[in-house]
């Protein structure tokens, strides 16, 4: 990994959060069983992240279908 500028903008993101910015920015994230998606354009030096939140199933029996409903409350 690069070291940041030293006028880059710090971003932490929970799980649930995104954030979009220009190229002086440094975006982290920790994860578990939660899923990062990253997108960065060349040209225009902007790109973002989300810290998407995987479903949970509680008590689910086998006979339920799998609908994604009931979100996680952390990673």
């Amino acid at each position: 990994m690069n070291p940041a500028p030293a006028d880059a903008i710090e971003i932490f993101l929970q799980p649930g959060e995104f954030y979009f910015g220009e190229e002086k920015t440094r975006i982290r994230t920790l994860l578990g069983s939660c899923v990062a998606i990253t997108l960065w354009h060349p040209r225009l030096r902007i790109g973002g992240m989300a810290h998407y939140m995987l479903p949970r199933r509680p008590n689910r029996s086998k006979d339920q279908p799998l609908d994604g409903a009931t979100p996680r409350k952390s990673c």
